[in-house]
């Protein structure tokens, strides 16, 4: 645990399943982000088991992150994508509004629920739902689990982080 992050396990008694889950609140500043992504960095090396990275990450991963305001810049993604890539995580598909924060003005999406290749090979079917925003001026991420499985092919999904092994 730290000012960024608070790590633990978490089961979901009904549907008989375990996963570790890291809530993220990440600093405003850009400089001050990069020790969230070298904490997490650090916890990807321990971790073999079913990930959930899930918060206000208050980063973006593209140019369409942000509409009105100032554009998105190369710097302001460069943290966090590599983050991304080099631990070889995979944003949940989201359901619901694009944008997880504004003030009224700027619209952009720095709020994500994030996981390793495990969960994906066990529980594709999750997604996060993006709901209405409340009294914040974030909008509440809830992931879906599903308690049935679907039975259907699964599609082909190439996995850097796999290829390595």
């Amino acid at each position: 645990m730290s000012s960024q992050i608070i790590h633990g396990a978490v089961t979901i008694t009904s549907l008989k399943q375990c996963f570790l889950l890291t809530a993220v609140y990440g600093l405003h500043i850009i400089d001050d982000r990069r020790g969230l992504w070298e904490e997490l960095l650090i916890l990807n090396t321990t971790i073999l088991d079913l990930w959930l990275v899930f918060g206000g990450f208050k980063a973006m991963t593209c140019l369409e992150d942000r509409a009105s305001g100032n554009p998105v810049h190369e710097y302001e993604v460069h943290d966090f994508n590599k983050y991304i890539i080099t631990a070889g995580m995979i944003e949940l598909r989201g359901i619901g509004r694009w944008f997880t924060w504004t003030n009224g003005y700027v619209y952009s999406k720095i709020d994500r629920a994030l996981v390793n290749a495990a969960w994906t090979v066990r529980l594709e079917q999750n997604e996060v739902m993006v709901m209405d925003p409340g009294c914040s001026d974030h909008t509440p991420l809830s992931v879906q689990f599903t308690e049935e499985e679907v039975q259907r092919p699964k599609p082909f999904r190439f996995l850097n982080c796999l290829s390595v092994h």
